[in-house]
């Protein structure tokens, strides 16, 4: 928590990581006053998005194997289809 460079403040939580006033009053106080709220507000809210963004990424590139997977088994489908036209012209000939 301490390694964060930034100033936490309220006007920061509520510019930039649109929090509320009373969201970030009502928490803070819950907290007591020996921890540092605003600070974790700001880790708890950066890890959130970065969870969102991996999921993303991770739901992305399920996405993008199964079109593989799928483009496979649609050419493994068109080669057995000709192999199988061929092997009946043959035995028509």
């Amino acid at each position: 928590m301490d390694d964060n460079p930034i100033r936490v403040n309220d006007q920061y939580l509520i510019e930039v990581l649109k929090l509320t006033p009373g969201f970030i009053v009502h928490n803070a106080r819950a907290m007591g006053n020996r921890t540092k709220p605003r600070a974790y507000f700001l880790d708890t809210v950066l890890a959130y998005l970065r969870r969102l963004e991996m999921e993303a990424q991770r739901k992305h590139e399920a996405k993008r194997i199964n079109q593989l997977n799928w483009k496979e088994n649609v050419l493994r489908e068109f080669e057995a289809a000709r192999i199988a036209v061929q092997a009946r012209k043959r035995k028509a000939g």
